[in-house]
């Protein structure tokens, strides 16, 4: 395997962590848990660069898209 190739696994599976925890705490569909995840690009990218969690950042974008959904109301 070449060198770079693990940190783009290590990243494949941390995003892929994170959008279960989407769908599993808002209950939708894996389409979804994308669209909220790439309506937070900067979150996710900041989570990443920080070292959190698949689930510390999902709980991130979570109440990023509820506070922004309630906000609307």
């Amino acid at each position: 395997m070449q060198p770079h190739a693990q940190p783009l696994l290590r990243y494949v599976k941390w995003e892929d962590d994170l959008l279960s925890v989407i769908e599993n705490e808002l209950q939708v569909c894996r389409s979804d848990a994308q669209g909220i995840a790439d309506a937070r690009q900067d979150l996710m990218h900041h989570a990443w660069n920080a070292g959190l969690a698949a689930r510390e950042a999902a709980l991130q974008i979570i109440q990023s898209a509820t506070r922004e959904d309630t906000h609307h109301d």
